[in-house]
């Protein structure tokens, strides 16, 4: 992610608002990348990040992706 290179601190709201920006602008491949950037980077996601996921794959890819996402909560 850009902000590493910069420094920045980076915790799991970060990824949750960048998850849901990336769902309301329709990147879902971007929304995918950084959900699963966020455990290398080694952090865990929260309820809040599941949720953000599941909204962004119900909306704009399709049902099924959510419920998958929505079992490994």
């Amino acid at each position: 992610m850009q902000m590493n290179k910069r420094k920045c601190d980076i915790d799991v709201v970060t990824y949750n608002t960048v998850i849901n920006g990336f769902g309301i602008v329709g990147e879902i491949k971007e929304a995918k990348r950084v959900f699963g950037e966020m455990s290398r980077e080694g952090i865990l996601p929260s309820v809040a990040t599941y949720n953000a996921m599941i909204q962004v794959l119900y909306r704009k890819d399709n049902v099924e992706n959510a419920i998958l996402v929505s079992k490994k909560c």
